[in-house]
């Protein structure tokens, strides 16, 4: 597929002279002169195939598209990967009919600001949907740290979050840095991952996470991981910006607004509580985010997980007790159901025999499901 862009650009000094390339961000090249700096640290979308030649003229926009000398490997699942010198990393394989295309913190970051935007833009206006973008705010003034966003967790004064986690690394004896972590990664998450850690500049200007030799930091990095939904509403809500200012506001209000943090019991209402006192000057006009998922559209796929984690444990027992064809009549009643009360559609004999595998791939020990064989009327099963 990508045969001919590989040779295209494998020879591109004159492109790379010619290409205005953005010097590095702040964040990537020692510290600025600003107290507080944003952008985007991670990037990446999916799209079809046949868009690839307008994906990569987007591209070269921006990045000086020169073949990399590394082994890269795929990702989400592809064979097959082209990986570029200071360039986006693609994953595709011969039997998808989607592209993936991944843009790292260090390839984004090379970007300023206004091109990252510019970028994010470009792919929106192409029809790429974003499955991960992630936003970071470097504050240089370490007003609220890690251990104030810990120290308040433990109190109980986290809102937005039901998980969270301190991370602390050591050389020996001698702290290297604390991470807080609210949320979680991957499918199980909700789409939004926080971090909150201390980061310093070596003697040649480069971005050290943790503390330093003499256990001091240069500044405190909050960073949001954005997936699913919530990653095309931020992109979405970037490429409609019209000014750098405004671009700067909105990443601070994702990042930001993204948690809160609140004292008073956590049985009372979200909004009847209070902010604690220090985070409430911190985050001064900036309001809590608010991600409005998409209605779900109705198609002729069922969907197969979801109905097996419903009715697996009543249904394993047919499969368990009856064996195969009680647990057809019983799922073929269950459908039958589901469909009279607008639920779903009707499943053809293929997708049973899936849905069985994922019971018993979900469901390997059926003992303690045999309870749930009552709940299901003999009767109702028909003949």
């Amino acid at each position: 597929m990508f045969q001919h862009i590989e040779a295209s650009h494998q020879s591109s000094s004159s492109f790379t002279e010619s290409l205005n390339f953005s010097p590095p961000s702040s964040n990537r090249g020692g510290k600025p002169d600003t107290e507080t700096s944003v952008g985007v640290d991670w990037l990446a979308y999916t799209m079809p195939g046949e868009l690839f030649s307008e994906c990569w003229e987007i591209v070269s926009r921006y990045y000086p598209l020169e073949l990399s000398v590394k082994n890269p490997t795929a990702c989400r699942g592809y064979k097959e990967v082209t990986e570029f010198q200071d360039g986006p990393k693609v994953s595709y394989s011969s039997d998808r009919p989607e592209i993936h295309i991944q843009f790292s913190g260090r390839v984004i970051g090379m970007l300023l600001l206004g091109s990252q935007i510019a970028m994010i833009r470009d792919f929106q206006t192409l029809g790429a949907n974003c499955t991960r973008i992630d936003l970071r705010f470097d504050d240089y003034r370490q007003i609220v740290t890690p251990a104030h966003m810990l120290d308040w967790a433990k109190q109980g004064h986290l809102c937005k979050f039901r998980r969270w986690e301190p991370r602390e690394s050591f050389s020996g004896t001698q702290s290297l840095g604390l991470t807080f972590t609210a949320g979680r990664r991957g499918q199980d998450g909700s789409g939004l991952y926080f971090r909150c850690y201390e980061f310093y500049f070596d003697k040649h200007g480069t971005k050290k996470n943790g503390k330093d030799s003499e256990g001091l930091t240069d500044a405190i990095r909050f960073e949001c991981e954005f997936t699913k939904h919530k990653a095309r509403t931020v992109c979405d809500s970037l490429a409609g910006n019209d000014s750098p200012q405004n671009s700067d506001e909105t990443i601070r209000q994702f990042i930001l607004g993204s948690i809160d943090f609140r004292s008073g019991s956590s049985q009372r209402s979200y909004r009847d509580r209070s902010r604690v006192s220090v985070w409430d000057s911190y985050v001064q006009g900036v309001f809590p985010c608010k991600f409005v998922r998409p209605k779900r559209v109705d198609t002729q796929d069922f969907p197969v997980a979801a109905f097996a984690r419903q009715w697996g444990g009543k249904l394993a027992a047919f499969l368990q007790s009856g064996g195969f064809n009680s647990f057809s009549k019983a799922l073929s009643y269950s459908i039958a159901d589901g469909v009279s009360r607008g639920y779903g559609v009707a499943l053809p004999a293929e997708k049973i025999v899936v849905l069985k595998k994922n019971m018993i791939k979900m469901f390997p020990n059926l003992e303690h499901s045999r309870r749930y064989f009552a709940l299901l009327s003999q009767a109702n099963l028909g003949a």
